[in-house]
């Protein structure tokens, strides 16, 4: 990193490189130098410019932004039509904790995407976490996606 140059496993010839590392981490690294279990010369390369970016929970303006930018890609990635969130479902959101983090919102809006069946993401769409619902392990006639009733059982995949 401090010069520049990369050497192959091939044991090959060296190469120049411009390259930017960005790194993240949920310890605080300096406390780690401190108790030497993080090396303080890797710490003091890689501190070029820090940026804390605080948990979502702590952000919670940013749920809603997110949430759009999430299900857009979703949509895309799918190759379906937008979606939007209802008003119940939009304050499931910003009400969780996000333990998670951002991460866990990603994942609670696919799963809300493979489940809505209209244009609208409803309360009933979310994962039962989200919806402040115990998380336990469902049973077969409380699932959240039965794969029959929603036509993607094996009898619909084999047909």
């Amino acid at each position: 990193l401090q010069h520049r140059r990369v050497y192959p496993a091939d044991a090959g010839k060296a190469r120049d490189v411009n390259v930017r590392i960005i790194c993240a981490s949920a310890l605080d690294l300096e406390s780690q130098v401190e108790r030497e279990s993080f090396r303080r010369d890797l710490f003091y390369r890689l501190k070029v410019l820090p940026i804390y970016l605080p948990p979502l929970r702590e952000r919670p303006d940013d749920v809603e932004a997110l949430a759009c930018h999430f299900l857009e890609r979703c949509c895309a990635t799918e190759g379906r039509g937008p979606l939007e969130l209802t008003s119940q479902a939009l304050s499931a959101l910003n009400a969780h904790h996000w333990p998670g983090n951002v991460r866990e919102l990603r994942t609670a809006l696919e799963h809300a995407a493979v489940l809505c069946r209209g244009n609208s993401i409803t309360l009933r769409d979310l994962p039962p976490s989200v919806r402040g619902e115990s998380a336990g392990a469902p049973q077969r006639q409380d699932a959240v996606f039965d794969a029959e009733r929603h036509g993607c059982g094996v009898r619909a995949v084999l047909s």
